[in-house]
């Protein structure tokens, strides 16, 4: 819904298109979402890109063909198409959100370099993540790297690593980055009450009850 506000604002910097870099898991959860929120079959407007794509040369024409492009970090380990997604963002105005973004939290993994290097060529961009902080603090310099590759608002990342068992830094950094951030609570989501449990016997086969009996008996004796 974002892409498509930015998109018809057409207020610069203005976005045509829209690339999602996630796992490969979240990809039927975008395309679901997609159908929602638009009404339109997702596979006329959302391409999963595919190393197949890449030895066909069909990536330059995917902006024209569709409208969302989804591809997982993994692939961002590939030169070939790290490259090619440089030339696609630098000829097409992309909106590019990383979705579950910790994931590219490492700076010397090759997924956080690749993203660093697509950054600067996203006319908007976006970090989606619920755990933004898995090895506290010092995951937060990629992501937002990523997020204002040209300001550089952590500093440099060997002052940031050097810095961030402090205290008193890692309090200046949550302050510096909270007006960057909106966070969704669970009263906003309105999520209904959890059903109680419910209990469904299941008996045991007499093959499983003889190794639940034996690990059982090894505990007991043990």
């Amino acid at each position: 819904s974002t892409f498509f506000y930015a998109r018809a604002e057409a207020s610069l910097p203005v976005v045509d298109r829209l690339l999602i870099i996630c796992p490969q898991s979240a990809f039927q959860v975008w395309e679901e979402e997609y159908e929602l929120i638009t009404g339109q079959d997702s596979t006329k407007k959302i391409r999963r890109i595919s190393l197949k794509d890449l030895e066909r040369g069909l990536l330059p024409s995917f902006a024209s063909q569709y409208e969302i492009l989804l591809i997982n970090y993994e692939k961002l380990r590939n030169l070939r198409i790290l490259e090619a997604l440089k030339r696609l963002l630098t000829n097409t105005n992309f909106f590019v959100i990383l979705d579950e973004s910790h994931k590219v939290k490492g700076y010397d993994t090759k997924s956080g370099e690749g993203v660093r290097k697509l950054a600067p060529l996203a006319k908007r961009r976006m970090i989606l993540t619920g755990t933004p902080m898995p090895n506290f603090h010092l995951g937060l310099w990629n992501q937002f790297n990523f997020l204002f590759p040209d300001s550089n608002i952590l500093g440099s990342y060997t002052s940031y690593s050097h810095q961030i068992e402090s205290k008193p830094f890692q309090q200046a950094v949550i302050e510096k980055l909270y007006p960057a951030y909106t966070r969704v609570t669970e009263k906003q989501l309105d999520l209904p009450e959890p059903l109680p449990p419910v209990y469904i016997p299941c008996t045991m086969t007499e093959f499983q009850t003889k190794i639940y009996e034996t690990i059982a008996w090894d505990v007991v004796t043990g």
